[in-house]
């Protein structure tokens, strides 16, 4: 007997049997030929879908309608991540990134070479913007950029062994790090030494790259800093955990990268 579901039931069941079963969400859009934007909206309860939809996504995704619609309806589900249609599982699709030094180093000299002049931009300010290079990225393409794990410490995020890199950075006479003293603070500014290397990256990586650079360059740190910290993927995320990139693709405005409204169906 089924069940009668509210649009944000249906989209957290969908949205835990997708990521169980490691679909994308780009990857099952396409299979029920619907746009990604549209599907993320399915599982945030923000728009409804018809029945041939939900027989498409049961086929794909292998479950039985009856059972989705029932009050019985047990989805194993572990962890809800608040307000969103997400749901994790240690042993399931995380989105962590392949390690790629040579990215995140040629992203950080990128950054370096468009902001390093910028008064505002201290070293624990390209944490931020590294930040959100890499999830603003995956917001669009469900792939990574720099190829960093975040952690979220002290409400912001912080790239993992990013101290490394620096140094090794220093060491090869990448960059160099300055240390500067205003009103009686002392904080490292950090100035490129060459140019990065734009056979790095593709179009929409340097686009995207750009974009964060043209929103946030001029931010001053504390109001950065606290913009991230109420970034969906941060909010919702426990201190000291990593950051699931997954998250980013339940974004909504003003923090969404991309303009889900303009793309739905």
């Amino acid at each position: 007997m089924y069940y009668k579901l509210s649009r944000k039931q249906i989209g957290k069941r969908i949205a835990q049997l997708r990521i169980n079963k490691g679909w994308s969400q780009e990857d099952l859009a396409k299979s029920i030929k619907i746009s990604r934007p549209s599907l993320t909206q399915i599982e945030l309860g923000n728009r409804g879908l018809d029945i041939q939809e939900l027989q498409k996504i049961a086929q794909i995704l292998n479950f039985s309608i009856d059972s989705f619609l029932s009050k019985e309806y047990n989805g194993n589900i572990i962890r809800q991540v608040q307000e969103t249609a997400v749901y994790l599982k240690s042993e399931q699709r995380i989105s962590s990134p392949a390690p790629n030094e040579k990215k995140r180093e040629q992203t950080l000299l990128y950054l370096l070479k468009q902001c390093a002049g910028n008064a505002n931009i201290t070293e624990s300010a390209f944490h931020l913007l590294m930040y959100f290079c890499d999830f603003n990225y995956y917001e669009l393409q469900e792939e990574h950029l720099s190829g960093t794990n975040y952690l979220k410490l002290n409400n912001r995020p912080v790239a993992e062994h990013l101290d490394l890199t620096l140094a090794r950075m220093q060491q090869d006479k990448l960059l160099k790090k300055v240390k500067v003293v205003e009103r009686n603070k002392s904080f490292f500014r950090l100035l490129p030494l060459q140019n990065p290397q734009l056979k790095n990256f593709n179009a929409s990586e340097i686009d995207c790259i750009n974009q964060v650079i043209t929103q946030m360059c001029d931010w001053p740190y504390d109001y950065l800093s606290e913009y991230a910290a109420n970034d969906l993927p941060l909010k919702v995320t426990s201190t000291g955990d990593v950051i699931n990139y997954e998250l980013a693709l339940y974004r909504e405005a003003p923090y969404s990268f991309k303009n889900y409204q303009t793309e739905l169906d």
